[in-house]
């Protein structure tokens, strides 16, 4: 049956204490990192919930520095992070949309783009009138903290698109350079990556066109 053991104290010979504070998971035999804990090793003097057990104080230290890292919380990949950043700022623009709404609580929200890092984001929003029926999608737009509403003013609603629309240009155009050159430096040459560059290549010059247009 499985139980649950809070580690308490390390004692090392001749009387050094290292604190740590941890729950572990103990199903027989109580692991810290795929290894043995401190406990179960020859030679330290461990305390688990008061029981005491004799073992090496080098043992001991090494098992400790494999338990502390290897139960830390695992790095966040690329893609976690920006899921991760997207995800709060979406959040924060949900909480402004919802604001603005007669009833929040029945506010419905779809998002459609989100740029943190440029504070703006785009989608459609649903929510009940006085009468207690939904009104249907339509659209909004945020920019630094402002919400627009295709309903209540199209002009500075189209203006939140537009930044929606530049920033993805410019977040594809970014990715399209960083692809590019990660291909051009690679030790590994073939006709179709070379054909793969040549096709990225002509999408950039076409992106920047589109954005040299829409600045004019």
């Amino acid at each position: 049956m499985e139980s649950s053991l809070s580690c308490r104290s390390v004692e090392f010979r001749p009387g050094a204490v290292v604190l740590f504070k941890a729950r572990l998971k103990a199903t027989g035999l109580v692991r810290c990192a795929g290894i043995p804990t401190p406990g179960f090793l020859p030679g330290a003097s461990v305390k688990w919930g008061g029981a005491q057990m004799k073992r090496t104080g080098i043992a001991v230290f090494i098992c400790a520095i494999l338990f502390l890292h290897g139960c830390g919380p695992a790095p966040l990949t690329a893609q976690e992070e920006v899921e991760r950043k997207n995800a709060a700022f979406e959040e924060i623009v949900a909480t402004s949309v919802r604001a603005a709404m007669l009833d929040p609580g029945s506010t419905e929200l779809r998002f459609e783009s989100v740029f943190p890092d440029e504070q703006v984001a785009c989608g459609k929003t649903n929510s009940k009138n006085a009468f207690g029926g939904y009104v249907g999608f339509s659209g909004f737009s945020y920019d630094k903290g402002i919400v627009w509403f295709e309903t209540s003013n199209q002009e500075k609603w189209l203006a939140g698109l537009r930044k929606c629309t530049d920033a993805y240009l410019n977040e594809t155009l970014a990715k399209n350079r960083v692809i590019v050159e990660e291909l051009k430096r690679s030790s590994v040459k073939s006709p179709q990556m070379e054909q793969s560059i040549k096709s990225l290549e002509a999408d950039i010059q076409k992106i920047e066109r589109t954005a040299a247009e829409r600045r004019q």
